[in-house]
């Protein structure tokens, strides 16, 4: 479960692009299997899921930002996942840029 402080050190809004984009925490629980974010390109928010830890928030901002990246400037690989119908594996590199960002800007 993320800590009050790591909730609270979220920004409430980023802008990507020509968008500016609500952040917020989502408890509503909605979220199915292992992920902890969503974004919702139409409202241009990102929502958390609380229950994840506070090491694993950044990570997870990071992603969903990286999803408004490629709405933002119609990059298709970025936009959403696209999965193998047959083994159900993750096919783009959203994951991979995700890590390789945050090791970065640690």
């Amino acid at each position: 479960m993320a800590s009050e402080g790591a909730l609270d050190a979220m920004p409430a809004e980023v802008t990507v692009g020509p968008f500016t984009v609500a952040i917020m925490v989502d408890d509503d629980g909605a979220y199915d299997g292992n992920y902890y974010g969503v974004w919702y390109g139409k409202s241009k928010r990102l929502g958390v899921d609380p229950r994840q830890a506070d090491t694993e928030l950044p990570q997870t901002v990071l992603h969903e930002l990286l999803h408004a990246i490629g709405t933002a400037y119609e990059i298709e690989d970025l936009q959403r996942h696209r999965i193998d119908q047959d083994t159900g594996r993750v096919l783009d590199k959203t994951d991979l840029l995700t890590g390789a960002l945050l090791r970065l800007l640690r």
